[in-house]
């Protein structure tokens, strides 16, 4: 038992142990004998490049909202003839399913495909919302 950190490093040290280094390689990360799990990193680069363009769509809201006191959809819907259309629900959508998209198998690109699938179906919903407000406004 050690009273502090300090104590417990110091006693480590003091014990001047030597510990072996691990030099082999940790990948590729195996669940089964066949499915092992290489290039996250790389995998699904346009699943995630469309996360990126809905987030950037998504952060123009919060700026908007600072100086509109309205969230994109909502801001245009005051300049057109959006009556009926639900602006801000729509917004609100597109939060939801980015919300959705930061799951850890999400961002890796680690899911199955149809988890993938139903993604980008959630996703291009909910922009597809947004869109129609921006050409209901235009």
């Amino acid at each position: 038992m050690y009273s502090t950190p300090s104590c417990y490093l110091k006693a480590i040290h003091d014990a001047n142990q030597t510990w072996t280094t691990k030099t082999d390689d940790f990948f590729p990360y195996g669940s089964d004998a066949h499915s092992y799990w290489t290039g996250y990193f790389t995998s699904r680069p346009t699943h995630k490049g469309f996360e990126r363009m809905a987030n950037n769509f998504l952060q123009v809201s919060p700026t908007m909202s600072d100086m509109y006191g309205l969230g994109v959809c909502k801001q245009l819907s005051v300049l057109g003839n959006v009556t009926g259309l639900d602006a801000g629900g729509k917004l609100d959508d597109l939060r939801r399913a980015m919300g959705i998209m930061q799951h850890h198998d999400a961002i890796t690109g680690t899911e199955r495909q149809e988890v993938a699938d139903d993604y980008i179906r959630m996703l291009t919903a909910a922009l597809r919302g947004c869109e129609d407000v921006t050409k209901a406004a235009i």
